[in-house]
């Protein structure tokens, strides 16, 4: 799941969570970012999540597009 740490029989939604240090509703939120599914709830975790996640990705890309993969 994550590079160097050992995975449970939890499943990688939870081990994402206690590696993380995050909870259930950003992790949701952090997927729906990806998704760019626009927020799906109100809560602020969730809110923390998903602007991460859109974040990273514009991040990326501006990364991405610099680096001539187009």
């Amino acid at each position: 799941m994550l590079v160097g740490a050992p995975a449970t029989d939890t499943g990688w939604l939870a081990d994402a969570r206690n590696i993380l240090g995050v909870s259930d509703e950003w992790i949701s939120g952090f997927m729906g970012g990806f998704a760019q599914v626009g927020e799906q709830a109100d809560g602020q975790e969730y809110r923390q999540g998903n602007l991460t996640a859109m974040e990273l990705t514009q991040r990326c890309f501006r990364w991405l597009y610099r680096e001539g993969w187009k």
